[in-house]
């Protein structure tokens, strides 16, 4: 049997009566003050957690004799020998002694679901709780801090049959590590990425074509050189700032052992290269060049216009005085 076989139960967001309260702050998570709280905010009401597992067996069906996991049974039929008659005779079999009998090694049932996950401590409800967010099997945002809810509940259901699924041989906490590794495996790496030195030459060619456009003619070897050296250190600015882009985080639970409170934070999407501000730069290394260069050209056309003005004014006067009638 595979090993990575995620067998996922589809469950419905509303499937508890009232809901799961969205999102949590540290002030309003818990109440301290409850004779059914411990001093780590952990609820110690017995009736409280019995309650969560009991809706959560009415909603999905839970079978409390049946083994958590897909297509397994209360009850398997065996045989065994009468040795008085000689024959081999049916028998019904509990699943636990039938799945061990098969090589099982943790075998969960449903009211597994809320006993050792029940005495967890804040901290390791805490990573808990955000590695099953990771592999998607709780929605962060739909469960309080450190409270063991429903959709605490929930995801340890889902990893006890995770491990049923794939024929009992680790535990939900290994099936935890198993998923968690797989899935992190899994995601896209932050690109730590570095321009190439033919990457980088060819945007320094870009731009040299756009500087000689603006100029009118052939660059000579010094313009080239200034510009070159003013726009490979842009470039590399820029290159330089993509190792230090944040890359994305998911929503997570963050416990303080001091204050005894736990916050959710929110996730964040990853940080993006500013390629428009890249751009932006590098056009300034070409305007830093042209834009004097052309202000020169405007002033030499203006003083150009005034001449040719001057000389026809000059030379209208000439003709006019040629022109004088004698008296």
């Amino acid at each position: 049997m595979g090993l990575i076989k995620n067998f996922i139960i589809a469950y419905d967001d509303n499937m508890l009566e009232g809901g799961v309260d969205e999102g949590t702050s540290p002030d309003d998570e818990i109440d301290r003050d409850s004779p059914n709280v411990d001093d780590n905010g952990i609820s110690t009401d017995s009736s409280v957690t019995q309650a969560v597992i009991d809706d959560i067996k009415e909603a999905l069906g839970l079978d409390a004799n049946k083994p958590l996991g897909i297509g397994f049974k209360s009850k398997y039929q065996g045989f065994v020998y009468d040795d008085v008659n000689d024959v081999s005779v049916p028998k019904d079999i509990d699943a636990e002694d039938y799945l061990r009998s098969k090589g099982f090694k943790f075998i969960y049932f449903p009211e597994d679901i809320t006993q050792d996950p029940g005495a967890f401590g804040p901290k390791i409800v805490e990573q808990f709780k955000n590695m099953m967010a990771t592999i998607g099997y709780i929605n962060i945002n739909k469960t309080v801090g450190i409270q063991k809810d429903a959709e605490y509940y929930k995801g340890i259901q889902k990893l006890m049959e995770f491990s049923m699924n794939n024929g009992g041989q680790f535990s939900y906490v290994q099936a935890l590590k198993i998923l968690h590794t797989a899935t992190l495996a899994g995601q896209a790496p932050v690109q730590q990425y570095q321009m190439d030195t033919a990457e980088m030459d060819e945007l320094v060619d870009d731009y040299l074509g756009k500087a000689e456009a603006r100029k009118g003619s052939p660059l000579t070897k010094n313009e080239k050189d200034y510009i070159s050296r003013q726009l490979n250190a842009k470039l590399g600015d820029f290159s330089s700032s993509m190792s230090n882009l944040q890359p994305a985080s998911t929503a997570r639970i963050e416990y303080d052992e001091v204050s005894g409170t736990a916050t959710t934070i929110p996730g964040q999407d990853a940080e993006q290269p500013d390629v428009e501000g890249l751009q932006e730069d590098l056009s300034d290394v070409v305007d830093e060049f042209a834009e004097p260069r052309e202000e020169l050209a405007r002033q030499a056309d203006l003083e150009s216009d005034a001449a040719t003005r001057f000389a026809r004014t000059m030379g209208s006067l000439s003709a006019a005085e040629s022109d004088r009638v004698n008296r």
